[in-house]
């Protein structure tokens, strides 16, 4: 593995747990449990600032993440005599701000955000990739052509790449198979690549099934 693809490897990994995070992270802000850290990495602070009571990290081993949400661990709850609750280090709390005071199908939505999040962003990536690249077109190379077929007849063999159908540029099996439903049978000239070099023949067609593009 060279470096650049270990780079790569951990910039995507990366982007996968900031987005994993971010979905518990958003959700328990929505659903207004409070969240004291949100980190991308863990060990080491590396970056980092506060805003509105929540740390945001940028930690020296980026093989991880983690949001950290006021009352997560219900050991860490503290309740005084006089009912002020209070976190592990004797800060107060609120504890309508707590996850583990929050009902259960709240903290099964904040749970279950991160996969979510990771599912949302895949289905993002395939629909951008759809958009930008489009459906992969099988390409309108010649398998063997049967005995005693036009194709045969014609001199077509098996590699041949069908460049143009009457001059007109063709890219894909789909547009073979259109100009040929829509010519009817009349003679076509068809274009060919073969071996680097290009040549044309005229083909009459006949109406057959079509079995793994042998002609």
């Amino acid at each position: 593995m060279t470096p650049g693809m270990i780079v790569s490897a951990v910039i995507a990994l990366g982007v996968l747990i900031f987005i994993h995070e971010l979905g518990h992270f958003l959700v328990a802000k929505r659903l207004g449990v409070g969240v004291l850290k949100f980190s991308l990495g863990f060990g080491k602070r590396l970056w980092g600032f506060r805003v509105g009571g929540t740390e945001y990290l940028l930690s020296a081993i980026p093989l991880g993440g983690y949001v950290k949400m006021v009352g997560e661990d219900p050991r860490e709850v503290r309740v005084a005599p006089d009912g002020t609750a209070m976190d592990a280090e004797g800060r107060p709390l609120d504890l309508a701000e707590s996850f583990a005071h929050k009902p259960v199908w709240a903290r099964a939505l904040i749970i279950l955000a991160g996969p979510g999040a990771n599912f949302l962003l895949a289905v993002a990536i395939f629909w951008v990739l759809f958009v930008a690249v489009g459906r992969p077109l099988p390409e309108p190379v010649i398998g063997p052509p049967a005995p005693d077929s036009p194709a045969a007849a014609a001199g077509l063999k098996e590699g041949d790449r069908i460049r143009a159908m009457d001059g007109d540029p063709v890219r894909s099996w789909e547009e073979v198979f259109s100009r040929l439903q829509q010519g009817r049978g009349a003679p076509i000239t068809l274009t060919l690549e073969r071996g680097g070099e290009t040549r044309t023949v005229r083909v009459t067609p006949v109406s057959r099934t079509v079995v793994n593009h042998v002609l």
